[in-house]
């Protein structure tokens, strides 16, 4: 592995054309070399890969232009990364700056060929300096960059040359739109952070404040800045629209297009929150699955007014020990069909002094109690069981009968009881109703029924 000491050269940065680079040409003594990117060692299935606990990571073998012209791959020179906390490793064909430190060579973050996010290589440039000079194939391009004249590349020329081998590039990503002061960290892939302001959704805001914007995944859909869409178009993030957001935001208002929207679930028991005024300082997670996952400790959530829950299918609530609801004031279940309450025991207790403290129970329909022994009262006393109306009824009747048609027997011979009994026995016998209808009797309800039994 060759090392090159101090000495190196300038690029001669000349005025651009519209389809050229500047030019190259050899100056003084400068501490960078221009380096083009053949190889990048990024993980354990590289052949030159440091079983050493993979000690050379992301170095990069490298082309120094225009030292290197017409030396095999093999002899070319290594490079390490400059930083390890913050790692963006180039592609083959991209080109770094490259410096000699400590005994080591060392290069910089890619630099930047044509303006790009998701690649910035030089295509040929490669197969130019990788030519012998002595080549009987070589083009007037190849002659005139080994003169120091210019390395020609159109503007926006298609990708011909490898960027690796695996990478491919994504046409659909395009260059987040800066605003005034805003810091933006964009991947090749559409993964954005913005630290930026408010600006971002109020441009006539007077006083910025700040915000941050994740986004992993961009919409495929949007429309650019340019009218041919080029990659060179600039796109504002849509936290309805991308795939992956956390926006975090002061002072802004966000139209975000809940899943719950225009449905009978969206904020139905809400007794404060609006969709439609989404102000202030807020953070918004937006995407097609959120999962949140505590592996040894609670999850708690706070809010000073309201915490929703609203979905357009379901919700559960399962626990392996105990669920709790309290409430300072009441607690409220709502439904439009059925609810179904399940349970080994089921105990309604209430605290309040009358009449706040009774339990109502009410119905349009029917309102059933099914149970193997019920206890209205104290439960257990079984010495007192509920009476059967119907057959109460027909049992007080054969009764009242059968004084009415009694004779005493006395020493004079049989006699009737006087007539006032027979006339009491008489009203009682018409409170008592009709056999066989026991709704008749005064004494039973209209409305609830009983059984021998529960089974």
């Amino acid at each position: 592995m060759g090392l090159y000491g101090p000495k190196s050269y300038n690029v001669d940065i000349n005025q651009l054309g519209t389809s050229q680079l500047p030019r190259f040409s050899i100056s003084n003594d400068a501490p960078y070399k221009d380096g083009l990117v053949e190889d990048v060692i990024l993980n354990e299935s590289h052949p030159e890969y440091s079983p050493d606990f993979g000690t050379n990571i992301g170095m990069v073998r490298v082309r120094m232009i225009p030292d290197d012209r017409g030396s095999a791959k093999e002899f070319l020179n290594w490079a390490m990364p400059l930083d390890t906390s913050i790692r963006e490793y180039p592609l083959k064909n991209e080109m770094v700056l490259v410096f000699y430190s400590i005994g080591r060579l060392f290069y910089t973050r890619r630099i930047n060929i044509n303006n790009k996010i998701t690649e910035n290589s030089w295509p040929g440039l490669s197969s130019q300096f990788s030519a012998s000079p002595n080549s009987e194939n070589r083009t007037a391009e190849i002659v005139a960059a080994s003169q120091g004249g210019p390395a020609y590349r159109p503007w926006g020329e298609r990708q011909s040359d490898s960027l690796g081998d695996e990478f491919t590039e994504n046409p659909t990503v395009k260059m987040v739109r800066p605003n005034e002061g805003d810091m933006i960290i964009q991947g090749r892939y559409g993964n954005i952070i913005r630290m930026g302001s408010s600006l971002f959704s109020n441009p006539l805001t007077t006083t910025p404040e700040p915000n941050l914007l994740l986004t992993v995944g961009q919409s495929s859909n949007k429309v650019g800045s340019t009218k041919n869409n080029s990659p060179y178009t600039l796109v504002y993030e849509d936290i309805n629209s991308d795939k992956s957001c956390i926006w975090m935001v002061t002072d802004e208002k966000i139209t975000l297009n809940p899943a719950t929207k225009d449905t009978n679930a969206h904020l139905r028991s809400a007794e404060v929150a609006d969709s439609t005024k989404y102000t202030g300082a807020q953070i918004f997670i937006n995407s097609d699955r959120i999962v949140l996952n505590s592996k040894l400790n609670e999850i708690s959530l706070f809010s000073n007014t309201e915490i929703n829950l609203s979905a357009v299918q379901s919700i559960t609530v399962d626990s392996n020990k105990t669920i709790q609801m309290t409430a300072v004031t009441d607690v409220k279940i709502q439904a439009e069909n059925d609810i179904f309450l399940k349970g080994k025991t089921l105990s309604f207790v209430t605290t309040g002094v009358a009449p706040m403290g009774d339990i109502s129970f009410a119905t349009s329909e029917n309102y059933i109690i099914s149970a193997k022994k019920i206890f209205i009262g104290s439960g257990g006393d079984e010495t007192q069981p509920m009476v059967l109306g119907g057959n109460l009824q027909q049992l007080l009747y054969d009764l009242i009968r059968a004084l009415s048609t009694a004779t005493v027997i006395t020493s004079t011979g049989p006699a009737f009881f006087n007539p006032q009994v027979s006339t009491s026995l008489t009203n009682l016998l018409s409170k008592v109703g009709i056999p066989g209808r026991p709704t008749t009797a005064d004494f039973n309800s209209e409305s609830n029924f009983t059984s021998k039994t529960n089974s």
